[in-house]
């Protein structure tokens, strides 16, 4: 029932299901945070926010951004690196954790995030008010020169790459660790299938989404 209702909030988001559709489905989680998954998986967590005082409103609110940020982007995150090993067989042999934040890096699943502005001041040399969207493109920041010389450059060896992937401070991806992780472990086992993934290696197609880049077959 969770997998079920993430996966159609998720899809909402890319215009896959209409806004009621999504909404239905938001509702269908806080329920489930709020009853089965608070005994299970979520109990550590949710206790912990009552404990700092979060309401519940918002601790639920954060629990099902928890269960819907990393469906999409861990699989991509999976798709992605199974990409690159095709392309450059060579890095099959190379700690795939290494090559797995690499291509966090260099072939980003999560392109663009949001972020709403709390009070009046100037971005970047444009006025902003409270409520305002500022689109923060995560993907292009990580290909900034300033901060990773020679972005272009596919380099698991890369000394102390700036990676905007998982976010930043307050706002960083908790599960950064954990995604790279699963997606480390998937890309291990496909290699030691000895799959061909040689047709990865070109005329690939990608999920229309507005802010994940994922895999969807082959052309």
């Amino acid at each position: 029932a969770t997998r079920a209702a993430v996966d159609e909030l998720v899809g909402s988001f890319g215009g896959a299901a209409t806004a009621e559709r999504g909404g239905a489905a938001a509702r269908r989680l806080q329920a489930l945070v709020g009853s089965e998954l608070a005994a299970g998986p979520l109990a550590g967590f949710l206790a912990g926010a009552e404990r700092a005082g979060c309401p519940h409103d918002t601790t639920v609110a954060n629990a099902v951004g928890f269960l819907t940020q990393s469906y999409q982007a861990t699989a991509g995150l999976i798709g992605l690196t199974l990409v690159a090993l095709a392309r450059r067989p060579e890095l099959r042999a190379r700690d795939l954790g290494a090559v797995v934040r690499e291509v966090a890096r260099h072939d980003a699943p999560v392109h663009n995030t949001r972020r709403f502005v709390a009070r009046s001041g100037t971005i970047a040399g444009s006025a902003v008010e409270p409520g305002d969207i500022v689109l923060v493109v995560l993907a292009a920041a990580n290909r900034d020169p300033q901060v990773n010389p020679r972005p272009e450059v596919f380099d698991p060896d890369r000394r102390e790459p700036a990676l905007y992937t998982f976010g930043l401070g307050g706002h960083a991806c908790p599960g950064a660790a954990v995604a790279v992780a699963i997606a480390a472990a998937a890309a291990g086992h496909v290699v030691a299938s000895r799959l061909d993934l040689a047709p990865l290696a070109h005329g690939l197609r990608y999920r229309p989404s507005t802010n994940i880049r994922m895999p969807g077959g082959l052309a």
